[in-house]
Protein backbone atom coordinates (compact mmCIF):
# COMPACT_ATOMS: atom_id res chain seq x y z
CA UNK A 1 0.00 0.00 0.00
CA UNK A 2 3.14 2.36 0.75
CA UNK A 3 4.31 1.86 -2.98
CA UNK A 4 1.00 3.02 -4.17
CA UNK A 5 1.05 5.94 -2.11
CA UNK A 6 4.56 6.63 -3.53
CA UNK A 7 2.84 6.19 -7.68
CA UNK A 8 -0.21 8.43 -6.67
CA UNK A 9 2.10 10.99 -5.20
CA UNK A 10 4.54 11.20 -7.89
CA UNK A 11 2.18 10.74 -10.53
CA UNK A 12 0.19 13.76 -9.27
CA UNK A 13 2.79 15.85 -9.00
CA UNK A 14 4.21 14.96 -12.69
CA UNK A 15 0.76 15.65 -14.07
CA UNK A 16 1.18 19.30 -12.35
CA UNK A 17 4.31 19.85 -14.10
CA UNK A 18 2.57 18.65 -17.74
CA UNK A 19 -0.18 20.98 -16.85
CA UNK A 20 1.98 23.79 -16.12
CA UNK A 21 3.97 22.88 -19.48
CA UNK A 22 0.98 22.57 -21.40
CA UNK A 23 0.06 26.34 -20.46
CA UNK A 24 3.49 27.57 -21.72
CA UNK A 25 3.23 25.57 -25.04
CA UNK A 26 -0.35 26.25 -25.90
CA UNK A 27 0.50 29.68 -26.97
CA UNK A 28 2.69 28.09 -29.84
CA UNK A 29 2.28 24.80 -30.28
CA UNK A 30 -1.18 23.42 -29.19
CA UNK A 31 -1.65 19.78 -31.15
CA UNK A 32 1.73 17.72 -29.48
CA UNK A 33 1.22 19.33 -26.25
CA UNK A 34 -2.39 18.30 -26.27
CA UNK A 35 -1.22 14.92 -26.50
CA UNK A 36 1.75 14.87 -24.04
CA UNK A 37 -1.11 16.30 -21.52
CA UNK A 38 -3.49 13.79 -22.27
CA UNK A 39 -1.10 10.29 -21.74
CA UNK A 40 0.99 12.47 -19.08
CA UNK A 41 -2.33 12.97 -17.11
CA UNK A 42 -3.90 9.15 -17.57
CA UNK A 43 -0.80 8.02 -15.79
CA UNK A 44 -1.86 9.47 -12.75
CA UNK A 45 -5.61 8.32 -13.61
CA UNK A 46 -4.69 4.77 -13.82
CA UNK A 47 -2.56 4.69 -10.61
CA UNK A 48 -6.01 6.42 -8.99
CA UNK A 49 -7.71 3.13 -10.23
CA UNK A 50 -5.35 0.79 -9.19
CA UNK A 51 -5.19 2.63 -5.69
CA UNK A 52 -9.00 1.68 -5.19
CA UNK A 53 -9.14 -1.51 -7.56
CA UNK A 54 -11.12 -4.05 -6.02
CA UNK A 55 -9.24 -7.30 -7.80
CA UNK A 56 -5.92 -8.41 -8.92
CA UNK A 57 -6.76 -8.79 -12.17
CA UNK A 58 -8.37 -4.74 -12.34
CA UNK A 59 -5.24 -3.68 -9.89
CA UNK A 60 -2.83 -5.24 -12.53
CA UNK A 61 -5.07 -3.74 -15.69
CA UNK A 62 -5.13 -0.48 -14.30
CA UNK A 63 -0.93 -0.34 -13.74
CA UNK A 64 -0.28 -1.76 -17.11
CA UNK A 65 -2.37 0.98 -18.59
CA UNK A 66 -0.51 3.49 -16.67
CA UNK A 67 2.66 1.65 -17.87
CA UNK A 68 1.25 2.24 -22.06
CA UNK A 69 0.46 5.60 -20.78
CA UNK A 70 4.33 6.30 -19.50
CA UNK A 71 5.69 5.06 -22.96
CA UNK A 72 3.39 7.39 -24.80
CA UNK A 73 4.50 10.54 -22.36
CA UNK A 74 8.03 9.60 -22.46
CA UNK A 75 7.43 9.58 -26.66
CA UNK A 76 5.86 13.36 -26.78
CA UNK A 77 8.15 14.47 -24.18
CA UNK A 78 10.69 13.33 -26.27
CA UNK A 79 9.54 15.09 -29.43
CA UNK A 80 8.37 18.54 -28.04
CA UNK A 81 12.14 17.83 -26.43
CA UNK A 82 13.61 17.40 -29.95
CA UNK A 83 11.79 19.91 -31.77
CA UNK A 84 13.05 22.66 -29.56
CA UNK A 85 9.18 23.69 -28.30
CA UNK A 86 10.25 22.35 -24.79
CA UNK A 87 13.88 23.49 -23.59
CA UNK A 88 16.24 20.43 -23.21
CA UNK A 89 16.81 21.28 -19.50
CA UNK A 90 12.85 21.07 -18.46
CA UNK A 91 12.81 17.88 -21.40
CA UNK A 92 15.31 15.95 -19.45
CA UNK A 93 14.05 16.91 -15.78
CA UNK A 94 10.64 15.13 -16.95
CA UNK A 95 11.72 12.41 -18.82
CA UNK A 96 13.46 11.59 -15.18
CA UNK A 97 10.67 11.64 -13.35
CA UNK A 98 8.25 9.44 -16.44
CA UNK A 99 11.21 7.54 -15.96
CA UNK A 100 10.96 6.72 -12.77
CA UNK A 101 7.43 6.54 -12.69
CA UNK A 102 7.49 4.10 -15.08
CA UNK A 103 10.36 1.60 -12.77
CA UNK A 104 7.68 1.82 -9.67
CA UNK A 105 5.04 1.15 -12.35
CA UNK A 106 6.52 -1.75 -13.50
CA UNK A 107 7.74 -3.42 -9.84
CA UNK A 108 4.03 -2.73 -8.93
CA UNK A 109 2.59 -4.50 -12.00
CA UNK A 110 5.29 -7.27 -11.90
CA UNK A 111 3.82 -7.49 -7.93
CA UNK A 112 0.42 -7.70 -9.24
CA UNK A 113 0.59 -10.19 -11.91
Amino acid sequence: MSQNSILLEKSLHFSVRIVKLHRLLHRHEDDLSAELLKHAAAIGSAVSCADCALSRRVLAESLNEALRETAQTEYWLRLLTLTDDVDVRTGASLLSDCTELRRLLTAAASAAN
